[in-house]
């Protein structure tokens, strides 16, 4: 008699984010010209921005919470201006790409990320060092959560008081159901090795097509943080540019209550 075959577990959409992303770095995405213009992109608006960031300034420095860090970008661009930056992201192959950016850049003495979950955390993100955070950036990473508003919690208890939590994120006009997608160089359309040029999308690991001023107003407030403010007149992306469709994307930031 046939022994019966396994139930296999399915993949939550944390296991496909973790996959997909991992495979991403290994397939080179950084190196694809529509994520490269996005990068720049993200990193020219926290510069030219951070003063309305409205950061809070004590004799201790700025400590940063880069979370779904990826391979740096944010935590590369604000970086003179935070004494310590922390990277937390689902992916190994991510969290690699950080630490190896960050000592090319000769900044791993104040730039460095692990592999990490805080809507699961482990023991080590108990640690003192991953609380009392004076700003935390999450970007283009929220349309990835199902549950945004337990994602937004979770960020807010990372802050110290005071503390300043910024979101980056597509607008929801714009962004169809296909999903973001990159070339997969030398990939055919079943994912194998091949002479072509296919699009890989990530369709399957988004929970929410971008945010509108309002949901962002309302993730903030219902955890108690005030001061919010959200800034959209930013250029739009091609993303990707082969699929001939433009997102806008937006910053919005909110401050913890001090408490007394």
């Amino acid at each position: 008699m046939a022994e019966p075959t396994p139930t296999r577990t399915p993949k939550t959409l944390t296991d496909l984010n973790r996959d997909w992303f991992d495979t991403a770095v290994a397939a080179g995405a950084f190196e694809i010209p529509w994520i490269k213009d996005l990068t720049k992109l993200i990193s020219s608006s926290l510069r030219n921005n951070f003063d309305w960031l409205g950061v809070p300034q004590h004799d201790g420095g700025i400590k940063l919470l880069d979370y779904a860090c990826g391979n740096g970008v944010v935590s590369m661009a604000v970086s003179p201006s935070v004494t310590e930056a922390i990277g937390i992201d689902l992916s190994p192959n991510m969290v690699k790409a950080y630490n190896m950016l960050s000592q090319s850049q000769q900044l791993s003495s104040k730039l460095s990320a692990i592999q990490g979950d805080l809507l699961s955390p482990s023991s080590t993100l108990q640690d003192p060092n991953f609380f009392n955070f004076d700003i935390i950036v999450m970007s283009m990473a929220l349309h990835h959560v199902f549950d945004t508003q337990l994602m937004i919690n979770k960020l807010h208890e990372r802050l110290r008081d005071g503390g300043v939590l910024v979101i980056i994120d597509w607008l929801t006009m714009g962004l169809g159901r296909s999903g973001h997608g990159y070339k997969h160089r030398n990939d055919d359309s079943e994912g194998r090795k091949g002479e072509g040029e296919n699009v890989m999308t990530a369709g399957h690991t988004v929970a929410h097509w971008g945010f509108c001023e309002e949901e962002m107003k309302s993730l903030f407030e219902n955890v108690g943080m005030v001061d919010v403010g959200f800034m959209e007149g930013i250029e739009k992306s091609k993303v990707p540019a082969e699929m001939n469709y433009e997102q806008q994307m937006f910053i919005a930031k909110a401050r913890k209550v001090k408490s007394h």
